[in-house]
């Protein structure tokens, strides 16, 4: 298959076109031989019916790792299944609720990183498209808002113009006060990697990190922004209908016809079978949801990236 020119070296993903599951299908296994599961102390969670092989939520982290070699997917995945069981609320997905009010042990600001994310050229797309943005008018519409917000906010006003405002690279904080701007960011089609398995579809945001205020009137400031910064968002959470591949302790496959039956929010639950994979059950966000309920653990995760600056220039009028 065509996978991220990105992936770490060695790494050869087959592309298999088979029947398995009565539609042509693509089935992702690592090609060199598979390191033991125990190797390194990685298989934390053993499979809670190890005894006769069967496949469960638990052995994803050590697919993920060790047959599909998507280092951080497992990250993320042994992260969810290490918390107590929490579904994160409408309002904490979309983002209505104030990231800095979602609970603290379902946070995470260290997995994501740009480091890794470099890699990726859909997300240095996303950087571009989100770069592009910030000179339009509903940039500087948002930027006027919070401006105004932060003015409403703080309890002594500044006296002293111009007056230099610098809001530090916690992105948490960032996104809760001074985010303006930001790009979604999907995963590729036919493109299987370790963004898929972790981020998905996302977005990179755009949060004032400097700026000059200059004084006018009593009324009238102006706002020379100076740097900005970016991060990425995502949240890990198994709401609604969603078709996640089938999968096995050798890999994972996709299923043509769970995925049009995805389209039409209908969940795919049949097993299937590949000479790659041997039998392969199907993984839908409800599966998630039900051993979350079963077992008592399963935290819905909001996720950050770390914060990248970009030096530029904007300038708005704010009227108070």
């Amino acid at each position: 298959m065509s996978h991220s020119p990105h992936s770490p070296p060695g790494l050869e993903l087959d592309r298999v076109r088979t029947w398995a599951f009565g539609f042509p299908s693509t089935a992702y296994k690592q090609t060199r031989d598979t390191p033991e599961y125990t190797r390194n102390g990685y298989f934390k969670y053993p499979s809670l019916l190890g005894h006769n092989g069967q496949f469960t939520i638990r052995d994803l982290p050590s697919v993920m790792r060790f047959g599909l070699r998507w280092p951080k997917s497992a990250e993320v995945m042994e992260l969810w299944l290490s918390l107590p069981a929490r579904a994160m609320t409408d309002d904490e997905k979309s983002g209505a609720t104030k990231a800095r009010d979602f609970p603290k042990q379902y946070l995470d600001t260290t997995l994501i990183n740009w480091e890794w994310l470099r890699r990726f050229q859909q997300v240095e797309e996303g950087v571009q498209t989100v770069l592009a943005t910030l000179n339009t008018t509903n940039a500087r519409n948002e930027l006027r808002d919070r401006v105004t917000e932060y003015f409403a906010r703080i309890p002594f006003k500044p006296q002293n113009f111009p007056f230099n405002l610098q809001r530090g690279l916690n992105p948490v904080e960032l996104h809760s006060d001074w985010q303006f701007q930001f790009a979604k960011v999907g995963y590729k089609t036919q493109v299987v990697d370790d963004l898929y398995g972790s981020l998905g579809n996302f977005a990179v945001y755009a949060a004032v990190t400097k700026a000059k205020i200059f004084k006018q009137t009593d009324k009238k400031y102006f706002v020379n922004v100076s740097e900005i910064g970016l991060y990425v968002r995502d949240t890990f959470d198994f709401h609604g209908v969603q078709y996640l591949g089938h999968w096995s302790k050798e890999g994972m496959g996709i299923s043509m016809g769970a995925g049009l039956a995805n389209i039409r929010q209908i969940e795919w639950k049949l097993p299937g079978w590949s000479p790659e994979l041997g039998i392969v059950q199907p993984l839908n966000n409800s599966s998630f949801r039900e051993f979350r309920d079963n077992f008592g653990v399963g935290g819905d995760l909001l996720l950050f990236s770390d914060v990248r600056t970009q030096a530029l220039q904007i300038g708005v009028e704010v009227t108070m």
